[in-house]
């Protein structure tokens, strides 16, 4: 049987449901069936919008379209169909709580997500650029363009990242907080 990771906690558990509902009393049994779907992975976002930056195609496969951005490492590609499942989970999650559930919610990953969206700065528009009839200037201007989408590039998978890091050093400090003795 193998172990699943539990979202809240980061341990490793083979009775994963048993786990939520034991010991982080997640009884909201919706919210416990998508806490175990973002820890197997087993999401279905075949629909959706490609997550790759200066992309944004619809498509019913989003699987089989990342796989034609051949720009991106087979880890890159990965790791964005990841982040679509998990940000499909976590919309699904705040759609519940936003519900009012007969049984509240225990998880808070919608939220801590939202305010780590929330602390990014919005990126700026795009500004129209007079062009250039020099061949040489319209050549750096490509060059420029290339580098300012590879940068950009590397700014979402860094602000992923850093978000990702956040989250796990709020529940590791919430974690490592004293408990009160049992009297």
């Amino acid at each position: 049987m193998p172990l699943d990771n539990c979202p809240l906690c980061f341990r490793s558990y083979h009775q994963l449901s048993q786990h939520l509902r034991v010991m982080h009393k997640v009884l909201n049994v919706k919210e416990r069936q998508l806490l175990l779907a973002l820890s197997s992975g087993r999401i279905n976002v075949r629909k959706g919008t490609c997550p790759v930056a200066g992309c944004k195609k619809e498509t019913s496969r989003l699987d089989r379209h990342l796989r034609t951005h051949t720009e991106l490492s087979k880890t890159a590609r990965r790791d964005a169909l990841q982040a679509c499942k998990r940000q499909k989970i976590l919309g699904e999650l705040a759609s519940l709580r936003a519900s009012d559930p007969e049984e509240p919610m225990v998880s808070t990953l919608d939220i801590d997500e939202a305010q780590d969206v929330s602390d990014v700065p919005p990126v700026p528009e795009e500004e129209e650029v007079e062009e250039c009839s020099n061949a040489r200037c319209k050549a750096q201007m490509k060059k420029l363009q290339d580098e300012v989408a590879d940068l950009s590039k590397q700014v979402d998978t860094l602000t992923e990242a850093l978000r990702d890091v956040s989250r796990k050093y709020r529940l590791l400090r919430k974690r490592s907080l004293p408990t009160p003795s049992v009297q």
